[in-house]
């Protein structure tokens, strides 16, 4: 745990659920990002009142804070195996009724890319492989190198109908999270950078980003720590 955490659950549950209010509002791979930039402004017949985006942007933080606190608190994980990864996903994808499992069929991206998603039948064989690899292989390499390895794979390999970028995220800041690093925000402003990343299979280059990133989150949290005691302070007055 990062030492800012440290015999302070109240602080800690605060940076979570402003983590996943920020993942879901901020994130360019959110749901509500999804259907704000991309669904409605690439089909103009295609329109949610402010009622409706409420809803499922409310739908969508429950989600959310679901999957943080279901990784960050849950004392069960000793080491991430794909039953984690799969409820996580559930979590997450709980505001589009996605179920829990991997997808059943073949899912199509919307976009150009230089890789094709796995099959539907192959996704738990080469779910268990890319965990084998993580925990028994990839484990001398630098930290950030394993996690940028983790992340590309598993967003290439597609395992579920929806939100794989979203759950690769949330995997890699609790892997970063219990190695005593912040996690990290993908937001609107990294998204081609991101992508690049990704379809490129560059594994250096993703590393060196979540090195950064992480850096840019714990300026965020050390921030955030002195506004919380302040606002403890000013109520305890």
């Amino acid at each position: 745990m990062i030492d800012v955490f440290s015999n302070d659950l109240e602080f800690f549950d605060y940076y979570l659920k402003m983590f996943a209010t920020r993942c879901t509002d901020n994130c360019f791979s959110s749901y509500l990002y999804y259907l704000e930039n991309e669904v409605m402004k690439n089909n103009p017949g295609v329109r949610f009142d402010l009622g409706t985006l409420e809803l499922i942007r409310q739908n969508t933080l429950e989600g959310n804070i679901n999957a943080v606190n279901y990784l960050y608190k849950n004392e069960e994980i000793i080491n991430l195996y794909p039953h984690h990864i799969q409820q996580a996903a559930a979590h997450i994808n709980d505001a589009m009724g996605i179920a829990y499992g991997y997808r059943k069929t073949a899912v199509a991206i919307n976009r150009d890319v230089s890789f094709a998603p796995a099959p539907a039948q192959s996704i738990p064989s080469k779910m268990m492989s890319l965990l084998d690899n993580y925990h028994n292989i990839w484990n001398v390499r630098d930290i950030f190198e394993r996690e940028a390895l983790l992340h590309i794979k598993l967003v290439r390999i597609q395992p579920f109908e929806d939100g794989n970028k979203r759950v690769a995220q949330f995997i890699t800041g609790y892997n970063l999270f219990r190695n005593g690093y912040a996690p990290i925000i993908i937001a609107e402003a990294d998204k081609e950078k991101y992508l690049s990343f990704i379809d490129n299979d560059d594994v250096g280059g993703f590393a060196s980003f979540i090195k950064e990133k992480t850096q840019e989150e714990l300026e965020y949290i050390n921030k955030l720590r002195k506004e919380f005691d302040a606002t403890k302070g000013s109520v305890i007055k």
